[in-house]
Formats: structure tokens, C-alpha cells, sequence
């Protein structure tokens, strides 16, 4: 079974996923977050945002931008969600420490760890890898 049908198989039934990305996001973090968001949404899952740092005030158009939730202003909510998260998407980043102090909980985290990037040499911390350098962002690569 290819990497990509085993995740088909882990979304089949609704749970509780956390989608994390970068400190200091930019507009490929942001974008790829949300919209995977919105696709796992579709699917029935409880998803949540978490990104360390607060986000550029440019991107608030965004739809969900409003729901993104910041690990640096609410350290027990956000580290309580990825305790309960069944799935942990792992977005535009490719090492523990782009995410600051939330890397340990992912680490230690039980869920199932699936990254998404474009960035070189990705740290080995995930169940399942979708990576791609030679695309553009990933942003691309959720679509």
C-alpha cells in the first residue's frame, strides 16, 4: 500500500486532528493549513490550527483565519489539543524545532504523524512523509 493510501485509510473514519506549521508563518503555512482544514472538515474530522507565533494580519481575510490557534498566547489549550489529537498533520516544516517548545508533545504525541513539505532533508518524526522539493510550496502539495 503507497504512503499516500495509507493516510486515505487513517481519514476514513472522523477524528480529532491538530495541523501544525511554523514559527513565524508565512503565506505557504498559513495557506497549506487552512486549506487542509477545510478538505478534513469536509471529511467529518474535529480540526484545529496550531502555529507557535502569531500570524501576519495580511492573511485575516483568509477563511478560518479566525480559528488559527497561537502557542505562544495559549500554551495549555494548544498542548492539551495535540494531547487528544488522534492525527497530527505537520505542515511546511520538516524538523521538531521549527515548531519551538510544542515539538515535544508532537514527539512524544501517540497520534499518527503525517508531514507535508517541500523543504530538504526532513528530520525523521513522522509515521508518514508526503515530500516533495522540487514543488513550489506546500501549499502545491495539498492541492
Amino acid at each position: 500500500m503507497t504512503e499516500i493510501n495509507q493516510i486515505k485509510s487513517l481519514l476514513v473514519m472522523p477524528k480529532d486532528i491538530v495541523i501544525l506549521s511554523h514559527r513565524n508563518p508565512d503565506g505557504d503555512a498559513i495557506g497549506s493549513s487552512l486549506a487542509l482544514a477545510h478538505f478534513l472538515r469536509k471529511l467529518k474530522h474535529k480540526v484545529d490550527i496550531i502555529l507557535p507565533s502569531e500570524c501576519p494580519t495580511n492573511f485575516k481575510y483568509l477563511e478560518g483565519f479566525e480559528e488559527i490557534m497561537i502557542f505562544d498566547l495559549k500554551h495549555d489549550e494548544c498542548r492539551e489539543k495535540v494531547n487528544e489529537a488522534k492525527i497530527i498533520f505537520c505542515l511546511d516544516f520538516n524538523a521538531l524545532d521549527r515548531i519551538d517548545k510544542l515539538g515535544e508533545n508532537v514527539q512524544f504525541s501517540k497520534a499518527d504523524k503525517i508531514m507535508i513539505d517541500h523543504h530538504l532533508d526532513p528530520e525523521p518524526f513522522v509515521d508518514f512523509v508526503i515530500s516533495d522539493t522540487g514543488a513550489s510550496s506546500t501549499s502545491e502539495l495539498v492541492f
